[in-house]
């Protein structure tokens, strides 16, 4: 049941649940975030081979798997951003920060955010990526999730049990932490070797340097918060694989 709760909740796959999880199961499918991380990177891999194929530039490429990796997800973490970057860095009270990333709406802060996550993950995905592209592609999802998994464990909430992210923290424990950080690094150590390091780094201090802003801001973490590590740790583990390119 954990592994068809984190399928529904980062995902659009077609997977149905037979029953309403129950909160511990909604906490322990925090384990098997990079196991749907893996899920989304194979599939994007499997693009990126069809694609590379054709006649189309690099720029196009990579704008493609950017676009693709955003529907799978449902836009679910790209909101987040939106919506961590509005409160976050709104000049008000930490209260009011989390009323304003409850808004459904688009704040300037917001739109330069994922803005600017966006260029980067697209020119980041047009470059070499270490010389292991296939196996880049394919592992990066799976480290950002599961730095996000860490960040469940690691850090407060911000409106205790309330909302999505309360919900998943409520039951997490440090062992599904680490189960998801296994269950992400030694594919990658296998595929990628040393190149891995900075991979794994890259994904870990780009979410947990959000996640601290966070705590900082709003006084805690919330499920936009979530969201908006995951994006910049799939952006800086794609830095990470540059910076070794």
């Amino acid at each position: 049941m954990p592994l068809l709760v984190a399928i529904t909740f980062l995902t659009i796959l077609p997977v149905r649940l037979y029953r309403a999880p129950r909160p511990q199961e909604v906490s322990a499918a925090i384990g098997w975030y990079p196991t749907v991380g893996y899920a989304l990177g194979g599939l994007l891999a499997l693009f990126d081979a069809g694609l590379r194929q054709t006649v189309l530039p690099s720029l196009v490429i990579a704008t493609l798997l950017v676009a693709a990796l955003a529907i799978l997800t449902g836009f679910l973490h790209l909101d987040g951003l939106i919506d961590t970057c509005d409160a976050t860095f709104a000049p008000r009270t930490p209260a009011e920060r989390l009323t304003i990333a409850r808004d459904p709406r688009a704040g300037a802060f917001g739109v330069v955010g994922v803005t600017l996550v966006l260029l980067l993950k697209t020119t980041l995905l047009a470059g070499p990526l270490a010389g292991h592209r296939t196996a880049v592609i394919f592992c990066v999802p799976a480290l950002a999730r599961a730095t996000m998994a860490g960040a469940v464990v690691l850090f407060p909430t911000a409106r205790g049990t309330e909302g999505s992210g309360g919900s998943v923290r409520q039951y997490a424990r440090g062992w599904m932490a680490l189960v998801a950080a296994a269950s992400a690094l030694v594919p990658a150590a296998v595929l990628l070797r040393w190149d891995t390091v900075p991979l794994a780094l890259g994904a870990a201090l780009g979410g947990g340097a959000i996640a601290l802003f966070a705590v900082r801001r709003l006084g805690g973490t919330t499920g936009d918060v979530y969201g908006a590590i995951c994006e910049c740790a799939e952006t800086c583990a794609l830095l990470g694989a540059a910076l070794i390119g």
